[in-house]
């Protein structure tokens, strides 16, 4: 499910509207093309938690857990905690082209022991399943502080390159992500099931058919 806010893109949105005729080579003039819709949607999971190699600290998933918190920590010799957090990008109108995705975690709980705690984010094409194998998933999409980051504030990373080409590529339109840290401490988010949930922010442009004469 997602919360969504609309708005008419101006003549302005060149790229936009060329893009569409480019896919549609039946429209030879502009005034023919569909108008195109400004869409922000809040998307949010379709699962979520956390894959865990715990003690002997081997570098290899031991466990996942689908309850809240969705952690994210390191504790060498001890654990490595990741979140996995996934969205089903078949919930978007159809016809959307994806201009902007950001994915958003708010931050509910820290602990810092070193300096600093880098949030890396992987983005992955999913099997819309949790599995221990998503603890080694993804091509880098950002990374972000989260040690100076205050309690219920959010991380924003920006994750358009891999997001749009799964949501034109793949079949299952599934993107999911890793959350991980190089940094001693620990950070935990919010979750599905506690709540404030991650969410994929994007904005689209939707082609609408003209108007009947």
């Amino acid at each position: 499910m997602f919360a969504l806010k609309t708005s008419l893109l101006t003549s302005v949105q060149l790229p936009i509207l060329g893009l569409y005729l480019a896919l549609n080579p039946g429209s030879t003039d502009a005034d023919e093309a569909a108008t195109l819709t400004r869409i922000e949607i809040d998307l949010a999971p379709s699962l979520d938690g956390s894959i865990i190699d715990n003690s002997p600290f081997d570098g290899n998933p031991d466990f996942f857990s689908d309850l809240p918190p969705n952690g994210v920590s390191l504790n060498p010799g001890l654990e490595d905690s990741r979140s996995v957090i996934e969205f089903d990008l078949n919930e978007l109108p159809p016809g959307a082209i994806i201009r902007r995705a950001q994915l958003r975690a708010t931050v509910i709980g820290k602990a810092v022991v070193s300096t600093s705690i880098p949030i890396e984010v992987r983005a992955f094409s999913s099997n819309g399943v949790l599995n221990l194998s998503d603890f080694h998933q993804g091509r880098f999409e950002g990374v972000t502080d989260a040690s100076a980051i205050p309690i219920n504030s959010t991380i924003k990373v920006d994750v358009l390159p891999l997001v749009t080409a799964i949501y034109n590529n793949s079949e299952r339109k599934l993107v999911g992500f890793v959350l991980r840290t190089s940094g001693l401490g620990a950070i935990n988010f919010g979750s599905l099931e506690s709540g404030p949930a991650p969410l994929l922010k994007l904005v689209v442009a939707v082609p609408t058919a003209p108007a009947s004469p």
